[in-house]
């Protein structure tokens, strides 16, 4: 079985619906989330065409992917 993962959107409907941006499913946490654009989005995991939230070492490589990102596009003032 094979993890792909795909980024996505909040979309507020009265519910908390993920909406599908328009990104390929990639291999990697770190691919999905060189397309994060703003705060409203996020990663899924895609096992076998299905969307399944992170699990706990995924959001770990999430969070510490993410944070390398934000600083290549915002870096901080010195």
């Amino acid at each position: 079985m094979s993890t792909l993962y795909e980024l996505v959107e909040w979309e507020d409907l009265g519910f908390n619906l993920p909406r599908s941006l328009p990104c390929e499913t990639t291999k990697t946490i770190a691919e999905a989330i060189s397309h994060i654009r703003s705060a409203g989005e996020f990663v899924v995991a895609v096992e076998n065409g299905v969307r399944r939230p992170l699990t706990t070492a995924e959001e770990l490589e999430f969070q510490s992917a993410y944070r390398i990102h934000m600083s290549r596009i915002r870096p901080s003032a010195a």
